[in-house]
């Protein structure tokens, strides 16, 4: 089971069993304000999102970073992983689909 402010949001949100999806929307304050249940079979990492750094130290400043994007994305197999600062890891939701969270939690009781 996701929770998740919705499909604009994204699903930067980490999977969570059914009881804490009971406890997440009663004290969440973000999903008070609107959230999509979804059963979720299978949860695929396919890369990471955060800032890009060069190779290189920046010339004249031995030691600095050089950033190249601060919000960078890219798949694990990108070549240029080893210099990412990752902020967050991106994953694909395989087989997700929309479920009626109080019905869930009506059925599981």
């Amino acid at each position: 089971m996701v929770c998740a402010r919705g499909p604009a949001a994204g699903f930067k949100e980490p999977p969570i069993c059914l009881p804490c999806a009971r406890t997440a929307v009663k004290v969440c304050p973000e999903l008070s304000k609107g959230y999509v249940a979804l059963r979720v079979p299978q949860v695929r990492l396919v890369g990471v999102t955060g800032v890009l750094c060069a190779a290189d130290p920046q010339p004249h400043h031995p030691g600095e970073i050089r950033v190249l994007d601060r919000s960078a994305t890219m798949s694990y197999t990108d070549p240029r992983l080893p210099w990412m600062l990752v902020g967050e890891i991106r994953a694909e939701l395989v087989g997700a689909a929309p479920v009626d969270l109080e019905a869930e939690l009506g059925s599981a009781a």
